[in-house]
């Protein structure tokens, strides 16, 4: 036997060794929706509402902020498909309109509270003993359980 029969190479890295991990991905998420549809569905919607509010407000039929007192208060129609307010203003477009708006409060929300209620913990740590106790009552009212709270509160307001 020659010495080059004896040494195993390693096969290049290629395209298609990077293309089961994506593969897998997919694979992954089709066994969650077909086990649970409920989740796909769940998903179907958010994905509808995250494209209202990022092509809605090119899309919508209605100016949102225009004013038709004599359409005032109609109900749903082919013309004002969620009906018409106060003021004949499109229901529709100002909700479609105002998605984009909840997007953005809701994404700053989460970046300024550190996406998780461990990371404003550690926030509230390293802040101040002023701005800590602070940061320590907003997350208490932002976080979802009261063992967090309890627990906040405990470790920022020594």
């Amino acid at each position: 036997m020659s010495d080059s029969a004896a040494i195993v190479r390693p096969a290049p890295a290629t395209e298609a060794h990077s293309k089961p991990a994506r593969n897998s991905i997919l694979r992954h998420a089709l066994y969650v929706v077909a086990d649970n549809p409920v989740t796909g569905i769940a998903f179907a919607l958010f994905l509808l509402i995250a494209l209202c509010a990022l092509f809605g407000p090119l899309v919508v039929p209605h100016d949102p902020l225009a004013s038709d007192t004599a359409a005032a208060l109609h109900p749903p129609s082919l013309a004002h498909w969620f009906g018409t307010d106060q003021l004949g203003r499109d229901i529709f477009s100002r909700v479609v309109v105002a998605t984009r708006l909840y997007f953005t409060i809701g994404s700053t929300s989460l970046g300024a509270m550190g996406y998780s209620p461990s990371t404003s913990v550690a926030t509230a740590q390293t802040a101040t003993p002023i701005h800590g106790r602070a940061l320590a009552g907003l997350n208490a009212r932002c976080s979802g359980t009261p063992v967090v709270r309890a627990y906040i509160a405990r470790t920022t307001l020594k």
